[in-house]
């Protein structure tokens, strides 16, 4: 199969940790995700989104979705992530759900990250339907997400070396499960 030569495919995103840290910006991340992906193109991955600085930085635990988007997405600049630097653990006990997503990398804006999510109760997902425009990337992304609202707290350590505790009341996505699909 040569990427380059795809015009759609489609993943499967479960489950995504999403924290918007505003309070950061410029210089820190705005908009964090990670999760395990499910691809007919690529089998089973984990990967860790990060906007910051105006551009997206892409992590990826195995190198083959790394070589993909490189090839499908030429415009992205992904990074590799070798096994054991990243951790996505999920736990559900009745209708609660928590998430934890740890980190180490050597790029990027982030050194180090470590989120736990508390969703109080998953049978109150609601659905959102999201389209993405083809802008910078080249490719247009509809995506379904399955949202179930609760809280976060951890830890960052950004790359100037400043440690920003976090801690959320609520109201951020803390499971989602998305259907994506890329088209061109």
């Amino acid at each position: 199969m040569d990427p380059s030569t795809l015009t759609e495919f489609r993943e499967l995103w479960f489950p995504s940790p999403r924290i918007r840290l505003p309070e950061l910006a410029p210089a820190g991340p705005v908009f964090i995700e990670g999760g395990r992906c499910i691809s007919g193109a690529l089998g089973e991955y984990t990967k860790l989104w990060i906007w910051a600085a105006g551009r997206w930085h892409f992590y990826y635990v195995h190198p083959g979705p790394r070589d993909f988007f490189a090839a499908a997405m030429p415009e992205a600049v992904p990074h590799l992530l070798h096994p054991g630097e990243m951790t996505v653990e999920t736990v559900r006990q009745g209708r609660s759900y928590k998430v934890v997503l740890g980190l180490r990398c050597a790029e990027g804006p982030v050194r180090v990250l470590h989120l736990v999510g508390d969703a109080p109760d998953v049978t109150r997902a609601v659905e959102h339907e999201e389209e993405i425009p083809s802008e910078p990337l080249g490719w247009k992304l509809k995506i379904t997400h399955l949202i179930s609202r609760g809280s976060f707290h951890g830890l960052l350590r950004l790359e100037d070396g400043r440690l920003c505790p976090i801690s959320r009341d609520g109201n951020e996505d803390v499971f989602k499960s998305s259907w994506v699909t890329f088209t061109r």
